[in-house]
Order: structure tokens, then sequence, then C-alpha cells
């Protein structure tokens, strides 16, 4: 496993709602079957706090068998700002993590 420093970035609208569809794949690019698998992803603030405070992603498997599932914050609207997470596999005991990925929530023109 090797630690990459580019940090991918998703884009959204504030009040979108948000899901993020996820694809768990080996080094060749194939899927990972997730049935056995635990995943948890928490959310945090990108800013100076030292300990930010984590928002707990819902997690759905679509499609267990070819690794596909979706992540989505708690509620359906997050504050404007740069948020950033990770996602953590469980199997056995043995844990993985993914890259860092950034969610940065931009203001919306037309409110709900």
């Amino acid at each position: 496993m090797s630690c990459q420093t580019r940090v991918h970035t998703i884009c959204v609208k504030q009040y979108d709602t948000i899901a993020i569809r996820c694809e768990y794949l080996d080094d060749t690019g194939l899927p990972i079957n997730l049935t056995g698998i635990t995943i948890k992803s928490n959310l945090v603030a990108d800013n100076s706090d030292p300990s930010p405070t984590p928002i707990v992603m819902a997690v759905t498997v679509v499609n267990a068998t070819q690794g596909v599932f979706e992540l989505s914050p708690p509620n359906s609207s997050l504050n404007i700002g740069s948020y950033k997470a990770d996602i953590l596999f469980t199997k056995a005991g043995n844990r993985l993590s993914s890259e860092t990925f950034a969610l940065r929530v931009v203001s919306a023109i037309t409110v709900p």
C-alpha cells in the first residue's frame, strides 16, 4: 500500500442531495466483492481545528459482488466550506484505508 499526496475533490452546491458512488477495486482495476467487509467513512471540516468533530457518513452497498457502494452525509445539507474524508475497509480484523479525498460545498443561488 502506498500513501498518495494528490487529493481528489468533489464539488457540490449547498442543499444538493449528496450520494458519492464508489467502487472498491484491486490493484488491477477489478472489483472486490464487499461480502464480509465493513465500510466506514467520516467527513471532517478542513480547517485549522486540531480535533474536528467527524460527520459519520452513511454507507449503502449498491452491488456487493461488483464492489459498488455509496457514501452520504446524515443530513441533506452541509454548511458551505471544505471537508475531507477517507474510507476504512475492515475484513477479519485487517484494515485498509483509502486515499483522502476532499468535498467542497459552495453556495447555491436557488434555495429550496
